[in-house]
């Protein structure tokens, strides 16, 4: 799944954009690839700590960055879209408010917003500006989301309203997810359902991401971020 999240990169529009792979297990990539770098971090880290670890390691012109998981797939679209949103915009932070989960297994599909209330996105789609003065906690689980409370605390985040583009962002449940089925598919619709062409893309998506784990052994997880100067 790692590969498919670095060819999503790969696809992004925004060219001014670079991959950094923070990978805790064996190197992932066979061969050098075009705005890519990898990382190799200490074993036994947390998801918390590979996150600040990769903020740490940034390139230094950097001033953007964008959370980008090793088992979730963004439209091509997405970066370039996320990047004109957040312009003239107060905030130095931006998540997107819709998403599309789906279950591999299953073959369960349905638009999610992480909460009810329309002041809350997700917060693995989240986009913030570097320097940042907050740190991810040293936790296994919810560290993104623990992260951007802090910069909504500090009225720091904006949620950019995506209805019309639930595909931007697709987060699969694979079955080695950090999170169970039920936290991964539970979110709630606010009533809102994929068209049948939306449908089709995702069932595409589907069968490419099941050939590939049916062809490949399990590979490292690593914890990437996508960056925007």
């Amino acid at each position: 799944l790692a590969r498919m999240a670095i060819e999503s990169f790969q696809a992004q529009t925004y060219k001014p954009s670079r991959l950094l792979i923070v990978n805790d297990g064996k190197p992932l990539l066979e061969q050098p690839l075009d705005r890519v770098r990898e990382l190799i971090a200490p074993p036994g880290m947390s998801l918390g700590r590979l996150r600040n670890f990769a903020l740490d390691n940034m390139d230094r012109d950097v001033r953007q960055v964008v959370q980008w998981d090793d088992d979730d797939y963004s439209d091509p679209l997405r970066i370039t879209w996320q990047v004109n949103q957040a312009k003239g915009g107060m905030q130095k932070a931006t998540v997107l408010r819709f998403a599309t989960h789906c279950n591999l297994h299953t073959g369960e599909m349905k638009i999610c917003s992480p909460s009810r209330r329309s002041s809350f996105g997700f917060a693995g789609t989240m986009m913030h500006a570097v320097p940042t003065p907050f740190r991810y906690p040293d936790a296994g689980k919810a560290e993104d989301t623990q992260f951007t409370q802090l910069w909504r605390n500090n009225g720091n985040v904006r949620v950019l309203i995506n209805d019309r583009y639930p595909l931007f962002y697709v987060r699969f449940f694979h079955g080695l997810n950090t999170w169970n089925e039920k936290h991964v598919m539970g979110f709630p619709t606010n009533g809102m359902k994929l068209s049948a062409v939306q449908r089709e893309t995702v069932d595409r998506l589907r069968a490419k991401y099941l050939s590939r784990l049916s062809a490949e052994s399990c590979s490292p997880t690593p914890a990437a971020a996508s960056c925007t100067p």
